[in-house]
């Protein structure tokens, strides 16, 4: 697992299911170049966890060189497919060279209730509408619906995969990544899917000369798909929605055109989300779009200055452990301008200590969440702050 906001946590409920006799491990690894990563600050840098301070690229080459032990497991959180999908586009370009690898948007969606596609993104879907608990068991009765989870993402997939063959775009194989829930809320994968999904989609290739995968990571009730065609021949124009192999981090979502003051302005409420992990990012912006805000994004403390005066957004959720600027200071730069010192702010904190809540508040924040975050929590604030996302226009 990585050592940043969710490896973090699930570092800290394996820990505890290890202790409990829930759960018997070897190891716990957290893989995170960082010489001092959240997960090593808060928890006992001692066996059964192991920091292995290298890009998870060199780490997956090396844990894969040789077949890994059944056991295994790749801790992940189900709405992120972009460890497998980038490792599965570096690895198939070396055994296929002569196809040409990207992935590509899908041609319909499934009838349930949460599905969204972004541009250049996943398909993200969700049976329980993205609110859901960051530690869910997944009980028999669903805690955001009440009601008898009786769906399975796995099988929606599958079926999702079968339909595209009627829009022109047929499916074979499908590679899913099933986090299981193991214990104290913790879901992971066998680390031995990433060779036999590479095995799967570079056979079927090889016998037919290309191929079109459904490649997805997924929980019983979540799941973020991509498709990932190889095809001969020369490579198709780029058209914003594909992804290439060895294109760097995954594709940010571009933000909207900004605001354009006057009656004429659109009613949707918008918030700046100041936020550099990309996990964070899927699960904050998809789940504040869902209910309806408008949603701008910033990578570190300067971009999120200028995307703040810039956009003038009715509120801003500020990381505070963001690159070039803190979240402290870009806040306290925002309170001190008189052009933005009324924008409403709620400090996204490592800790749910009170001295946090405390600096926050003395920082200038209106609201105050420590990560991880339940996505319900997140709108709640948001709601608490600024009201539902849509407001009556002026006349």
């Amino acid at each position: 697992m990585g050592g940043g906001c969710y490896g973090s946590f699930y570092a800290r409920q394996l820990l505890r299911a290890h202790v409990a006799g829930a759960l018997a491990v070897d190891e716990i690894g957290i893989v995170d170049s960082s010489p001092r990563p959240r997960a090593l600050v808060e928890l006992p840098d001692q066996p059964p966890l192991r920091h292995y301070a290298r890009p998870w690229d060199d780490f997956l080459d090396d844990c894969l060189a040789d077949a890994p032990a059944p056991d295994d497991m790749l801790v992940t959180p189900p709405f992120t497919p972009h460890l497998a999908l980038a490792w599965l586009l570096r690895v198939l370009p070396r055994r296929l060279p002569a196809l040409h690898w990207r992935t590509r948007p899908f041609a319909r969606q499934p009838d349930i209730p949460f599905h969204l596609q972004k541009e250049g993104g996943p398909l993200l879907l969700s049976h329980a509408d993205w609110i859901c608990p960051v530690n869910c068991i997944e009980p028999d009765r669903c805690p955001r619906t009440r009601g008898p989870r009786d769906w399975d993402m796995d099988r929606t997939a599958r079926e999702l995969a079968r339909s595209l063959a009627g829009v022109g775009q047929p499916v074979d194989p499908v590679a899913l990544f099933h986090c299981h829930h193991i214990a104290f809320g913790v879901g992971a994968y066998p680390l031995a899917r990433l060779p036999q999904a590479a095995a799967a989609i570079g056979g079927a290739a090889a016998r037919a000369g290309e191929v079109r995968a459904l490649v997805g990571t997924i929980s019983h009730c979540h799941g973020a798909l991509h498709l990932l065609e190889g095809t001969s021949g020369p490579p198709a124009t780029a058209t914003g929605t594909e992804r290439e192999p060895n294109a760097g981090p995954f594709p940010r979502a571009p933000n909207p055109e900004p605001r354009r003051p006057g009656p004429m302005n659109a009613t949707r409420k918008t918030v700046l989300l100041v936020e550099d992990n990309e996990d964070n990012l899927v699960v904050y912006r998809t789940i504040l779009e869902h209910v309806g805000y408008r949603v701008v994004e910033a990578h570190d403390g300067e971009e999120g200055l200028a995307r703040a005066r810039e956009e003038m957004p009715d509120l801003i959720l500020m990381d505070i452990s963001i690159p070039k600027i803190d979240g402290w200071e870009a806040t306290q730069r925002l309170k001190a301008d008189p052009a933005t010192n009324a924008i409403p702010i709620i400090a996204l904190t490592a800790h749910a200590l009170e001295e946090d809540r405390q600096k926050a508040m003395q920082a200038g924040c209106d609201g105050h969440l420590a990560k991880p975050v339940e996505p319900r929590r997140v709108v709640q604030e948001v709601e608490r702050v600024v009201g539902p996302p849509t407001a009556v226009a002026s006349a």
